[in-house]
């Protein structure tokens, strides 16, 4: 067998396409097969190429089915529509519902972080996480499995090395607190 590298003395046509055509040559794959002939890593791949596009269909189908479904009518009524577009209607503390006329970025009432930006403020958001992160610890709350995973998240997201020591008071407020849940009333330190 010759070597690949070298061409012959006088080559017939452009040498650039002799290498070429050697190369290909070497190089070319076999598509006759069957679907008898597939290992089975192969068969694996197809079906889960086959349940995949599968997937995506049925994800397109539903998506094209919400778009072109009807739509509801408005929850809020006509009145509550017409005071929102005179703009007579006032933002309330979503803490202790207290109407907020003023421009502040805390309500004077219990000192919750409210605004229409409070949270997209370079500043101001850090209160809003220490809010939730606080109201984990001395509040009343949903207490929820994904509450609770959420909040030992945020906090080992937001100060991984002290989590431990909120994750000994967050527990210890679920534990006093019990199955009290909402009902019960708030707690005062």
């Amino acid at each position: 067998m010759a070597d690949l590298n070298q061409l012959p003395a006088k080559p017939r046509g452009k040498p650039e396409l002799l290498v070429i055509q050697r190369r290909i040559s070497f190089t070319t794959f076999h598509f006759g097969g069957t679907f008898s002939d597939m290992g089975p890593g192969n068969e694996q791949t197809l079906a889960a190429l086959v349940i995949l596009g599968i997937c995506g269909l049925a994800i397109y189908r539903f998506v094209i089915w919400l778009k072109e479904g009807p739509r509801s009518a408005n929850p809020w009524g006509n009145e509550i529509d017409e005071a929102l577009d005179r703009g007579e209607g006032l933002p309330l503390c979503h803490h202790c519902l207290t109407p907020q006329d003023h421009n502040g970025w805390f309500c004077p009432e219990c000192g919750a972080t409210v605004g229409p930006y409070c949270n997209y403020l370079p500043y101001v958001y850090i209160f809003s996480q220490g809010e939730v992160l606080r109201a984990g610890v001395t509040e009343r709350f949903r207490r929820g499995p994904l509450i609770v995973i959420g909040l030992v998240l945020c906090s080992l997201a937001l100060c991984a090395v002290l989590a431990p020591i909120y994750w000994f008071f967050l527990f210890k407020h679920l534990r006093h607190s019990g199955d009290a849940g909402l009902d019960a009333p708030p707690l005062n330190g």
